[in-house]
């Protein structure tokens, strides 16, 4: 009798430890995924067109899960581990006149085993992304003046600053002399110091005070 009494206690011991390791199991597939960092970054040569420009990520689905403003040039998202891809969300905006053709790559997808991605914005084949930036002796911007890009032919693309003191120009590739089209009371610019290109690039470039 004993021995049957002990053999009933051992098998309910091994059934009980199979029931548990049943409902443990089934809370360890059915909780939450664990949250994983993602990184997308943008490559630009004109840093002011990714001003106000956000990153959104999209399931493989197509709907928009995520979306934030890129700081600086990056932009992170904690997600459930998944497959996600990345697209810039705003860029068109910021495109300076006639830039209708440059190239936003779309990243590769972005999984939980390879988080990181990377999107660059570049121009057409034969053209260049020109970003000037104007500022006074003091560090002021020259905000709403004229910058021209010219060439050694003396043929010049005018531009305006906007309100940070930046002119975006978007032309064909080639060397470049930056010049003032209109120089502010005061101040003038050695149009002989500073040249840009013939890759895509930003430059900043600072007004003297004139003697």
């Amino acid at each position: 009798m004993k021995t049957k009494r002990t053999s009933l206690l051992v098998a309910l011991s091994v059934l009980f430890a199979l029931i548990a390791g049943v409902m443990l199991a089934g809370c360890t597939q059915d909780g939450p995924a664990e949250n994983v960092s993602y990184t997308v970054t943008v490559n630009c040569a004109a840093p002011s067109l990714l001003k106000g420009t956000k990153v959104g990520l999209y399931d493989m689905g197509g709907t928009k899960v995520a979306e934030t403003a890129l700081t600086g040039n990056k932009a992170t998202f904690s997600l459930p581990g998944g497959e996600y891809r990345a697209e810039l969300v705003g860029l068109e905006a910021n495109l300076p006149d006639g830039a209708d053709d440059i190239d936003v790559s779309k990243p590769a997808n972005l999984t939980a085993s390879a988080p990181d991605a990377q999107i660059a914005v570049t121009p057409a084949e034969g053209m260049g992304l020109y970003e000037v930036t104007a500022r006074y002796p003091d560090g002021k911007p020259l905000a709403n003046g004229f910058i021209q890009l010219c060439m050694d032919d003396d043929s010049c693309y005018p531009q305006e600053t906007n309100a940070d003191g930046v002119a975006l120009f978007y032309l064909a590739r080639g060397s470049y002399h930056v010049k003032l089209t209109v120089e502010p009371e005061g101040y003038t610019l050695d149009e002989t110091k500073y040249t840009m290109g013939p890759e895509s690039g930003a430059l900043t470039v600072e007004l003297t005070a004139k003697a």
